[in-house]
């Protein structure tokens, strides 16, 4: 059994990309998914008979709203998650109640998860600690945040068409998207390149400042373009307090591609055990993703066998894919085991007491 941490991230991507596809480019083949299964991360005071009982039947209603394609449809799905969401915060007295919702197609059909993602007033101190929400209007230096908006608009218009394939392009930043695989993509590369550098600071105080946080967002992704590494994965690591879940999924999609793609860039594991108990689920599988690169790289294997992440058995126990197939992913890079995917008293035991690393002749 081999396992590299490019091919499973980029097989993820690719599922990530099936999954997000909108509606309109399906229209008139919508097919409804079915409920797989539910998970509740963490808490103490609303359990899983209890959501069962209460919501079970309103689970399947809300499945069926969001596989439907209508707007009306969206709309009632969206009532519907505001309903459940509010309930739970108001039954159970929660600091951060969110359903998260994920299909994906597989051979068998279209299979829907979802995961309530639950967290206890008394936890709130030390699993909600995200800075205040900026409030500033800075300027956009260079006009780069309107060009990184359209390089984003032309790329996923070109892979929406099958011009440009789902595998990872080359480019000269330390996170990429689209690459520059046509002139006009090049274009925009070009321009990112030789004048980020230049404007740093303020795309700091964008990054920082900005209300707005899809600019915030698309701060952060030039900021890759950054030549010195390092400081790109400070500037990363900051933002991850960000209030925004998009703003603290763009700062860990960097880390994870430096961590995969730029190896010798030094990261400390342990700097991402506490985003695996953050509120939300895009939080925890995209910091997940940046710990797969760490496992697969020799550098860290000793310490992060001595060390492992906190909580990686619970969450290799959650139905939710997106979670379940990347803390698997890890301990299989981690361990070079086979052990089943569900045996988790296996797992668990390997952790406890891993095997000593063997004496160098």
């Amino acid at each position: 059994m081999c396992y590299n941490a490019g091919v499973i991230k980029a097989s993820l991507a690719g599922l990530f990309f099936v999954v997000a596809l909108p509606a309109v480019s399906r229209a008139g083949v919508f097919s409804t998914a079915s409920l797989q299964g539910f998970d509740i991360y963490r808490s103490q005071v609303v359990t899983e008979p209890y959501v069962r009982q209460k919501y079970g039947a309103l689970l399947h209603e809300y499945v069926l709203l969001r596989t439907d394609g209508r707007s009306s449809f969206s709309r009632r799905a969206r009532t519907l998650k505001d309903k459940i969401e509010v309930e739970l915060k108001e039954d159970g007295k929660l600091a951060f109640a969110n359903l998260y919702y994920m299909d994906y197609w597989t051979t068998a059909g279209r299979a829907a998860y979802i995961t309530f993602d639950l967290v206890d007033g008394v936890d709130a101190k030390d699993r909600v600690k995200f800075k205040a929400a900026p409030t500033g209007t800075p300027a956009d230096p260079q006009g780069l945040l309107a060009a990184w908006s359209r390089y984003k608009e032309l790329g996923r218009s070109l892979q929406f068409s099958a011009q440009l394939g789902l595998a990872r392009p080359s480019c000269p930043a330390f996170y990429c998207t689209y690459g520059s695989a046509t002139p006009e993509l090049s274009e925009f590369e070009k321009k990112f390149v030789s004048e980020v550098p230049g404007v740093k600071e303020q795309l700091r105080e964008v990054l920082n400042t900005d209300a707005v946080p899809e600019r915030r967002a698309m701060a952060m992704y030039l900021l890759s373009y950054l030549s010195d590494g390092n400081e790109v994965v400070e500037i990363a690591f900051k933002t991850v307090s960000d209030p925004d879940a998009g703003v603290r999924g763009a700062a860990l999609q960097v880390l994870s591609d430096i961590t995969t793609y730029h190896k010798d860039i030094p990261i400390e594991p342990s700097r991402l055990f506490p985003i695996l108990d953050f509120p939300s689920t895009t939080d925890r599988s995209k910091a997940l993703g940046v710990l797969i690169g760490l496992a697969d790289n020799p550098v860290y294997e000793e310490s992060l066998k001595k060390n492992p992440p906190p909580r990686i058995v619970e969450l290799l126990k959650m139905r939710q894919p997106v979670i379940h197939d990347a803390a698997f992913a890890f301990l299989v890079l981690l361990t070079k085991e086979s052990y089943s995917r569900k045996d988790f008293a296996a797992w668990e035991k390997w952790l406890a007491y891993p095997p000593k690393p063997k004496k160098k002749k």
